[in-house]
């Protein structure tokens, strides 16, 4: 099941700062950025489907991540 997630990267460095989520839309991860950064970002979309945005010195990602249970689809845990 695909859980979305905004991850912030210092640019100069390439670390990965801060991780939100999940979020349960890709609107909802992109809102909470916004109040953590305290201003409107201007959002592109990747060919990936990933929104970013830059507020120097920092990038964020917003994607969606498929997270895998060990299980094949469809199989109930606890049947």
């Amino acid at each position: 099941m695909p859980q979305v997630y905004a991850t912030a990267t210092h640019i100069p460095s390439g670390e990965v700062t801060r991780t939100l989520g999940p979020f349960e839309s890709l609107h909802a991860a992109r809102s909470a950025v916004v109040e953590v950064v305290g201003q409107v970002l201007l959002w592109e979309r990747q060919s990936t489907g990933a929104f970013v945005a830059e507020k120097y010195p920092t990038l964020w990602v917003v994607e969606e991540r498929v997270v895998s249970t060990g299980r094949p689809p469809g199989t109930c845990p606890l049947c």
